[in-house]
């Protein structure tokens, strides 16, 4: 009887069995009624009888002997025949009898319209509502169609009515969930190609402006040498923001599975470091490292790595020569960070909320740069990725210090 989990059904099925107790209660109680009118139709034959006997004179101990008699004789039933009192006599021939079966038909109409009237009354109430919980159900249900998730169906009771509002409830949040998923990813796909579009755009025009130089001025060495160059610096940046769009895509997409062990700080930062000495070199910049060699960090080596390096080439990029780039490393008792501060002409305030940001470059600084705008906000990414944290400091005209934190 699961149905009676259902709080609609268990009330229509209490009405239901207080309509039938309502009916045994009225069969007893027109029992008893008939009993009455019964019993006052046998009192007033015996007090006709009695009365026409005493008005004819007869005497009382006859009397008695003639209301007490239980026996039926042959002749008797003879003398009633003959008056057109026999079990072929039709009721409303005998005006007792009428009289009952009138009042018990009455007594039987008025609480069977009574009972009916309440049957139907309770029927019509419970479909009304059934019927109200079914067009609520088809407007949320025509709304989850339409993409609005901001209404529920009644889910909380129980009853399999409910189970199913549940179950379609269940799909709705599903479907919600995937299109608050898939929204984000088309959304990031979009400004991802338009900026990948921008990106693009300044080196592959200047790629096939130096291409149309060289095919003019082919019999010029120096101006082929001089622009052959540039294109291939040109490519060299078109390789390199690809490869960094790859790397971001990819750890947005959860599609990076990073190998976390133990390994020293210096060896992160050493590897980081090794290929930007030269050219901190050939710029006249100078590359520091310092910390405990036995500090050892749980990450991914590849991954942390780059981090640190894209960390050290924008400060390259905005330090000017004779500058200096520190890379230190220091541990707490809840935590490791590594630091990488320079003392370059740092980030001004209307630029420090916005460089962790896709394709922001700061408006001052380096004029001859050509970074891609990627570097931080992939290191940021790796950081993060991996559950540490990844700030900045800076004031301008003094440097900037970049941190990031591991907690332990």
């Amino acid at each position: 009887m699961d149905f009676l989990r259902d709080r609609q059904y268990k009330n229509f099925s209490v009405f239901i069995l207080c309509i039938g107790l309502c009916i045994i209660l009225f069969q007893i109680m027109l029992c008893g009624n008939f009993g009455k009118l019964s019993k006052q139709q046998y009192l007033l034959q015996k007090q006709l009888a009695a009365s026409s006997l005493l008005e004819q004179g007869v005497s009382r101990e006859i009397i008695v002997k003639v209301l007490s008699n239980t026996d039926v004789s042959e002749g008797g039933k003879e003398f009633l025949a003959d008056l057109g009192m026999d079990e072929s006599t039709k009721a409303y021939f005998i005006p007792e009898v009428l009289y009952t079966e009138k009042r018990m038909a009455v007594q039987a109409v008025v609480w069977g319209i009574f009972l009916t009237g309440g049957l139907f009354a309770g029927t019509v109430i419970f479909l009304k509502r059934r019927e109200q919980n079914y067009r609520r159900a088809v407007k949320v249900v025509e709304n989850f169609t339409e993409g609005n998730y901001s209404e529920h169906l009644p889910s909380l009771r129980e009853g399999e009515l409910y189970r199913l509002y549940q179950s379609i409830d269940n799909l709705a949040n599903m479907l919600f969930s995937q299109k608050e998923t898939v929204q984000p990813t088309k959304e990031f796909l979009k400004n991802t190609i338009s900026d990948i579009s921008h990106q693009l755009k300044t080196p592959l025009a200047a790629i096939s402006m130096y291409n149309e130089i060289i095919l003019e001025e082919a019999e010029n060495e120096k101006s082929v040498r001089c622009f052959s160059e540039k294109t291939a610096a040109a490519l060299a940046r078109i390789e390199n923001l690809i490869q960094l769009l790859l790397k971001i895509t990819r750890l947005d997409a959860g599609a990076i599975s990073f190998e976390i062990q133990n390994y020293p700080i210096a060896d992160i930062v050493e590897r980081a470091v090794q290929d930007l000495k030269v050219r901190a070199a050939k710029e006249g910049k100078r590359i520091l490292l310092e910390g405990f060699e036995e500090i050892m960090l749980e990450c991914d080596l590849q991954w942390t790595g780059e981090a640190v390096s894209n960390l050290v080439k924008n400060a390259l990029d905005y330090t000017k020569e004779g500058g200096i780039v520190t890379v230190s490393w220091e541990k707490f008792p809840d935590k490791i960070r590594i630091l990488v501060s320079d003392n370059g002409c740092g980030i001004a305030q209307e630029d420090i909320y916005h460089i962790f940001k896709r394709f922001y470059r700061v408006s001052h600084g380096n004029k001859g740069s050509i970074g891609t705008g990627l570097g931080l906000p992939l290191a940021k990414s790796i950081i993060e990725s991996q559950g540490g944290m990844l700030t900045v400091e800076s004031e301008e005209g003094e440097g900037a210090i970049f941190i990031i934190t591991f907690m332990q």
